[in-house]
Order: structure tokens, then sequence, then C-alpha cells
């Protein structure tokens, strides 16, 4: 039959698949099975071939993080192996270092009670809105369009 021993990183990466499809092609990866249980199980029932690659890239790399961290805790403990505490610390280390926990609600009442007191400057009579002064805007000279030239204009 066709489509034995392909290798899935040559298909269409862009080919529009289903939780059903992975689970059941023989060829797809077991942690790409996981991956599509995992959409699957979230509800995500259809999506492209690349983000099953995708996922599995970030889950590899997020391992080996974890992994690299825990090894380093091992190592300074001079433990002679990697221990379920070694992976947890770890994993939380990098949940921390990834994810930062927003101000507290009160922190940020406060902060919007101070800039809301300030008032807002009055529109121009002639209704047309100012940009802030140059140190204030995101531009750069360099990508504002220039002024055209005397001799670009038409007449």
């Amino acid at each position: 039959g066709g489509g034995e021993d392909r290798d899935i990183t040559q298909l269409d990466p862009h080919q529009i698949l289903t939780v059903k499809e992975v689970l059941d092609d023989p060829n797809m990866p077991k942690n790409g099975k996981l991956v599509a249980a995992m959409l699957g199980s979230m509800n995500v029932n259809r999506f492209e071939r690349r983000v099953i690659q995708q996922l599995m890239e970030i889950m590899h790399r997020y391992i080996c993080d974890v992994l690299e961290e825990a090894n380093s805790y091992k190592e300074h403990a001079e433990k002679p192996f990697i221990d379920l505490d070694d992976i947890k610390l770890a994993a939380q280390a990098r949940a921390s270092f990834a994810f930062t926990q927003p101000p507290p609600r009160e922190l940020m009442v406060e902060m919007a009670q101070k800039k809301n007191a300030t008032n807002l400057p009055p529109v121009p009579p002639d209704g047309s809105v100012h940009l802030p002064p140059p140190e204030h805007c995101l531009q750069s000279k360099s990508s504002v369009s220039p002024e055209p030239q005397p001799d670009e204009q038409q007449a």
C-alpha cells in the first residue's frame, strides 16, 4: 500500500488533519499522536499538519530545558542521579521564568487612579489630533515617509 516508510517532514505542512486521522496513521510518531490526543481533549479537532510538528518541537525543547536545569540541581546537591524533586524544582523554575504574575489588583487600581487623575488635553477647535512630542512616539525618523521634495510635488 502507499505511504509506508514515508517521512512526515516531507508531507505538506499545510495539510488539514483531524484528530482521528492522526491517531489512525500508522506512520505518525507516538508523540505526534499524543499531541493530537491533547488537541482533541481541548476540542481542537481540525488543524494543519505543522501544528503537530510545532507542538512536538516545543515539547522537546521544554523537556530538554527542564532536564538540563534538573541536572544542574543534581550536580549542585552532589547526587548520583536526577530525582523527582530535581524535576519538580526545575519545572517550577522554568515556569516562573516563562510566566510572570500580574501585579496585585490593588496596585493596578491605585496606579489607574493616579493616571486618570490627570485630565486629557482639550481637543483643538479644528478637531485635529496632534501626536505627542517625538521623544514619546514609537516611530523613528527613519521609519516615517520623507516629505516630498518641491520638484516632486504636482502643480
